[in-house]
């Protein structure tokens, strides 16, 4: 790419590396925290009864 050339090559490794811990370890996380707090508080429990249950082919609870 373009930072492979010049004297911004030095810095390339270091923002790419910066931006797979934020997405891997930081953003990932968080929106499955997000994720399982939309579903406990605001999607409807036979919303959430219906997905877990294969349409109502296994049984829950």
């Amino acid at each position: 790419g373009v930072l492979a050339l010049g004297a911004l090559s030095a810095l390339s490794p270091q923002f790419f590396n910066i931006l797979d811990m934020a997405s891997a370890k930081i953003m990932l996380p968080v929106g499955g925290l997000f994720i399982s707090l939309f579903a406990g508080w605001y999607l409807d429990k036979k919303i959430v009864q219906v997905q877990l249950t294969s349409d109502g082919k296994i049984k829950f609870g």
